[in-house]
């Protein structure tokens, strides 16, 4: 998708520079055509800036998709390490070890590598965003102590530190090199 981008731009780029090279030959001779071509050069630019926009507007879509699919597949990556369903995951209230620590890694990997805000990652949870942060800070603590945790939930950290762009927030989070 990004070739895509950088196609498009190298496109409006060269017919900048050719409207822009004209436009000099024809003001140094001092013709009308000059008045013409100013005008031709402004719709141009105002077609090639909305070519551009758009070009933009859809990578952005694009990668607002790949996030969303990405988020979805962490949730499946929780509940399948945690061993409950994903519906479990997201809706369940109870205080049972598993099901928190699962709700809490989730909450800490959204915060932390999807840079969720903290009020939404409790609204998920119809939670407040203290209990987000609290979140980050247990499930960092475990990932350092706890053996068993790392084991446990190793996948769904490899997993965020393979996404591009979240991986870099994770093992910062995490302190892994």
């Amino acid at each position: 998708m990004d070739l895509q981008i950088l196609s498009k731009a190298q496109e409006a780029l060269e017919a900048f520079q050719e409207v822009v090279y004209d436009l000099k030959d024809k003001v140094l001779k001092g013709t009308y055509e000059s008045k013409i071509l100013v005008s031709e050069y402004m719709t141009e630019s105002q077609k090639l800036g909305s070519s551009l926009r758009s070009a933009v507007r859809s990578s952005e879509d694009i990668s607002k998709t790949e996030r969303r699919i990405n988020m979805n597949e962490l949730s499946r990556k929780v509940s399948e390490c945690a061993e409950i369903s994903e519906t479990d995951l997201l809706s369940f209230k109870g205080k049972k070890r598993e099901y928190a620590v699962a709700r809490q890694v989730h909450m800490a990997m959204l915060h932390k590598g999807f840079k969720v805000n903290q009020q939404v990652c409790g609204d998920i949870y119809e939670l407040n965003h203290a209990t987000a942060l609290h979140s980050c800070k247990i499930i960092k603590n475990l990932y350092e102590t706890d053996k068993l945790f790392r084991q446990q939930y190793g996948s769904v950290i490899t997993f965020c530190l393979e996404i591009e762009g979240i991986g870099d927030n994770i093992s910062e989070y995490l302190g892994i090199k």
